[in-house]
């Protein structure tokens, strides 16, 4: 999964936000369809519910900042080895790294 997810990253580089969320959200739903992601846009201290399972948003969720202005909550986090979890993140940080939000 991780591979095939760094693969979506390369190619999806170049992409608005919002569509680079959608292909990220496809990849990790695709090898783990009972995984509940709320994608954020974080404006301070407030996350905002942009993609996702939004049925979820609503609930006191553990928060992922992926950058300045993104980030993801798992519902249900238990799905994913710690071990992959944090290397998911680490990837799709990466991607915004010195990146120009769009």
């Amino acid at each position: 999964m991780l591979d095939r997810l760094q693969v979506m990253v390369k190619e999806h580089q170049h992409d608005k936000d919002l569509d680079f969320i959608k292909a990220c959200h496809e990849v990790l739903t695709e090898n783990y369809p009972s995984l509940h992601l709320c994608w954020v846009h974080i404006y301070e201290k407030r996350w905002a519910y942009i993609y996702g399972n939004s049925g979820d948003s609503g609930q006191s969720l553990p928060r992922i900042q992926l950058s300045r202005n993104y980030g993801i909550c798992v519902v249900n986090a238990e799905l994913v080895e710690p071990v992959e979890l944090d290397q998911t993140v680490a990837i799709i940080k990466e991607h915004y790294n010195g990146k120009v939000m769009v």
